[in-house]
């Protein structure tokens, strides 16, 4: 996590995603857990852990 409480998540790919300011629900993860990175409209991406339904908003870094 963040100063600021939003968690930044590094992918076997070498992506690296960080959660956006104007999300303030913060995750439940652990290492090895699959996720799910999708578009969504106006070029933002949302991220789901696992098979939660739960959406958390996410920017790439790298």
């Amino acid at each position: 996590y963040t100063p600021y409480g939003k968690f930044v998540i590094f992918l076997d790919s070498g992506q690296v995603w960080r959660q956006i300011e104007g999300d303030a629900d913060r995750a439940d993860f652990s290492k090895g857990v699959a996720v799910t990175i999708s578009r969504g409209g106006l070029g933002s991406y949302s991220l789901t852990i696992g098979d939660s339904e739960k959406l958390y908003k996410v920017r790439r870094v790298k």
